[in-house]
């Protein structure tokens, strides 16, 4: 299953193996802009992305 964010203003919905772990009401959001992948510093470690895939959702 892995990992999958869905963005249904005004509501922000991350799964992690068919677990929601967040679950956000955030009207003051934004509408648009850029999805970005990101790695907080200060250990090292390697991350790797696979398989990715944006699909829009009907209606937004």
């Amino acid at each position: 299953m892995g990992f999958q964010a869905r963005r249904q203003t005004p509501r922000d919905v991350v799964k992690l193996n068919g677990k929601i772990i967040t679950d956000i009401d955030d009207a003051e959001g934004r509408r648009e802009g850029r999805v970005a992948l990101q790695l907080h510093g200060g250990m090292d470690m390697k991350v790797e992305f696979r398989d990715i895939s944006l699909t829009p959702i009907k209606g937004s």
